[in-house]
């Protein structure tokens, strides 16, 4: 079995989707002693702060992972919006353990960086976007999906240690 594997078994993933539309303004985030945050950028831009100790930013479709918990803050100008899905994940019982301290505060990856996880969060874009029967069940499968698919990347690209 390969590590990734052991340690999903070790500690379970759990991810489930909070929010799908447009975001405006500022939106916080508070610190959750279990979950850390995945968002997905469809279009627009947005800043991140409360992760690192300068400001972050997100300005083509792409995802923002942060592994462990944490307060942050997503930023839109107001003039603007940015399509967004939200989630929380958890590996285990939460807060940090191996899986979540081999990884940086923040993963940023734009979706042009690997083809595989932009075909997978588009089909979960198509999803968030609609209403459809069963569209929660099928968003959090989706990005429990996608925290996978972005751990091998990190894995295979040397941004874990």
């Amino acid at each position: 079995m390969d590590p990734l594997t052991t340690l999903l078994h070790q500690y379970p993933l759990r991810a489930g989707v909070f929010y799908a539309g447009a975001l405006c303004g500022v939106h916080g985030f508070p610190d959750d002693a279990q979950r850390g945050h995945l968002h997905l950028l469809r279009a627009g831009a947005v800043e991140i702060r409360g992760i690192a100790p300068h400001t972050l930013a997100l300005d083509q479709p792409g995802l923002l992972f942060l592994p462990r918990p944490g307060p942050h803050r997503l930023i839109v100008p107001a003039e603007a919006s940015a399509d967004m899905v939200c989630g929380t994940v958890q590996f285990g019982l939460g807060g940090w353990n191996p899986l979540t301290s081999t990884l940086p505060d923040a993963v940023i990856l734009p979706l042009s960086a690997f083809s595989g996880l932009a075909s997978l969060v588009q089909a979960m874009f198509d999803e968030a976007f609609e209403q459809r029967f069963g569209r929660q069940a099928v968003l959090d499968r989706y990005c429990e999906l996608i925290v996978i698919q972005m751990l091998r990347y990190c894995a295979e690209n040397g941004l874990t240690q």
